[in-house]
């Protein structure tokens, strides 16, 4: 039922008892996309109506490239991996595209983080490294929040796609806390996110300046 149904889905794992301890903490998932901010909105309502605080929690793969380029060295012939120069390809993946990976899941953060200043609220931000479903997994059970809030589907999901995405779907079934499932969508304001996400280094603030003008 969960897959097919339209609209928000709250899935209660445990019903808490006099004993527990009450906690004060919304996760939101955040991978920059319209799900993932509309979590985040639907979040800000939840904690204004149950005095809850909220976490932003966001996750990048830096190690995608290394089982891709593993894969293609193992299948390469010797000359085509000459031409193909594995080690250099790996090294700007290390340096450049795997740092770059973390630049850009930072900016989602800031950018929700303005979005809920706005909307006058403080949040908190963690960036993690790993598999999504995995590293939110065990933040969650480590920091035990109220709940936890994410986009029925993510970033690397279809547009068209209605049911759930895998984390959203692994998260919903190993969760040790409430899940909230969400289907709103928002995007934010482009000033906001382009002034978040665009980040030159000096090396290619320099670069431009060669630009020839228009």
């Amino acid at each position: 039922m969960t897959h097919t149904v339209d609209r928000d889905v709250w899935v209660v794992k445990q019903l808490p008892s006099a004993e527990a301890k009450v906690t004060d903490t919304i996760l939101v998932g955040i991978d920059g996309s319209p799900q993932s901010f509309g979590a985040l909105l639907t979040a800000i309502g939840l904690a204004r109506r149950f005095d809850k605080k909220i976490e932003l929690i966001s996750v990048y793969d830096p190690y995608l490239h290394y089982s891709v380029f593993n894969g293609i060295v193992g299948v390469l012939t010797e000359k085509a991996a000459k031409v193909f120069r594995f080690e250099e390809q790996n090294q700007l993946h290390e340096e450049i595209i795997d740092t770059g990976l973390a630049q850009i899941y930072q900016s989602h953060l800031e950018v929700a983080e303005r979005m809920a200043k706005d909307e006058g609220v403080a949040v908190t931000k963690t960036l993690l490294d790993g598999k999504a479903f995995q590293k939110v997994l065990d933040h969650a059970r480590k920091t035990n929040p109220w709940l936890v809030v994410v986009g029925r589907i993510g970033v690397h999901s279809p547009a068209a796609e209605t049911g759930l995405g895998s984390n959203a779907e692994n998260l919903l079934r190993a969760c040790p806390c409430d899940i909230l499932l969400t289907t709103r969508l928002e995007v934010p304001q482009l000033d906001v996110k382009a002034e978040e996400s665009i980040r030159w280094t000096p090396e290619a603030e320099e670069r431009m300046k060669r630009v020839p003008r228009s």
